[in-house]
């Protein structure tokens, strides 16, 4: 079977989700839309620092919105992207591995 190009986006960032490790205490997978909503849901938690998600509507528009206790990133934001590669890398940038270990402050 085929599958949906959105499926694929949502792979893709739930892959990179677990790369940054944002998949701690309940997230790191996706969850197929569910009834009346037309977006693959990809739950984003690091303990005591990260809580957000990632919603994939189509691989040109997804929307990122998160809260954090990481003392060099804004402590809310809400941005929308017009492609999986501009997702992946605001992901990578904002959470990647120079993120992983700092204390919140």
């Amino acid at each position: 079977m085929k599958t949906s190009v959105r499926l694929a986006a949502a792979e893709r960032l739930a892959t990179v989700a677990r790369e940054c490790k944002l998949d701690q205490v309940y997230a790191g997978g996706f969850e197929p839309p569910r009834e009346g909503h037309n977006y693959y849901s990809i739950l984003l938690c690091r303990a005591e620092s990260v809580d957000g998600s990632v919603r994939v509507y189509g691989p040109s528009f997804i929307t990122i919105v998160y809260k954090t206790a990481i003392r060099d990133l804004p402590h809310t934001e809400h941005v929308t992207l017009r492609s999986v590669e501009q997702a992946e890398a605001f992901l990578r940038e904002r959470f990647g591995s120079r993120n992983v270990d700092q204390q919140h402050g």
